[in-house]
């Protein structure tokens, strides 16, 4: 996490790659968060059959990076809606 008084020069890896994920799962420990994207693999409806997920990518930050990204995610969210209205969530 930069301070905000220093300039920060940002570029992209050579192997950057951007994708789509629709199921985040998060641990915590004592010194770092890992947070796994992947994609939910939605079967045929049945009551049986579980749904798959598939994790492709895994980050570990660390808890006061955490922190800082769920304040920003708040105010993302909230601008966001400002702008294109609440967003639904799915019963659970």
């Amino acid at each position: 996490m930069a301070d905000k008084t220093e300039p920060v020069v940002s570029y992209r890896a050579p192997d950057y790659a951007e994708r789509y994920s629709n199921n985040v799962a998060v641990e915590s420990r004592m010194l770092d968060f890992r947070l796994r994207f992947g994609i939910s693999i939605l079967p045929e409806p049945c009551d049986e059959t579980p749904v798959m997920v598939e994790y492709f990518q895994a980050i570990l930050i660390s808890p006061q990076e955490a922190k800082f990204l769920a304040a920003w995610l708040t105010q993302e969210v909230r601008r966001y809606e400002d702008s294109f209205g609440v967003i639904p969530t799915v019963p659970e």
